[in-house]
């Protein structure tokens, strides 16, 4: 899905194959990627990423190790310290764009499993919903299930939490 402000919505689901079993997986995130372009200039890059105290019990943690050139902070507002992991290439762009009401509304998020990556003027958003927002069947079973009114305020709900989030940050 594409819209104004550049806005697109994908689909992502990742996984790790089980030890010791054949054919299965334990799927560690299944969710949607919200991409748009944010109003101003962010200088370097800032990561918002689930503490380990809101990660799933075997979640492999090294997918959310510093990158090249940033560095973990820490803010004043203590449960979002609990919840959240704060990486930044630039300590003062980072402390400038978290202000109280940023920090409240990622507070919010925490049931919502969100991921937020901001780079120069591009906003990145992973919202962990455990669902596929267009999940075609897969086989005649399925077909049979399958039910397109369902799937259709699917969509709208997440174009609806779409336009939400470009919103909160233009």
């Amino acid at each position: 899905m594409k819209h104004q402000n550049n806005l697109q919505i994908t689909n992502l689901y990742a996984y790790s194959p089980k030890k010791k079993t054949v054919g299965t997986h334990a799927y560690e995130f299944i969710g949607q990627i919200f991409s748009f372009n944010y109003s101003s200039h962010f200088d370097g890059q800032l990561r918002i990423i689930p503490s380990d105290k809101l990660l799933e019990k075997g979640r492999n943690r090294e997918y959310f190790a510093p990158c090249e050139g940033e560095i973990k902070i820490d803010v004043k507002d203590i449960p979002h310290n609990e919840n959240y992991d704060i990486y930044c290439s630039n300590i003062e762009a980072a402390r400038n764009f978290l202000t109280p009401a940023m920090l409240a509304w990622f507070d919010k998020q925490v049931p919502r499993g969100l991921t937020f990556f901001l780079t120069g003027n591009h906003i990145y958003l992973a919202i962990q919903s455990n669902l596929i927002i267009f999940d075609p069947p897969k086989n005649i079973a399925a077909w049979k299930k399958w039910n397109i009114e369902e799937i259709a305020w699917r969509i709208k709900a997440m174009t609806q939490t779409a336009m939400q989030l470009t919103e909160i940050f233009q």
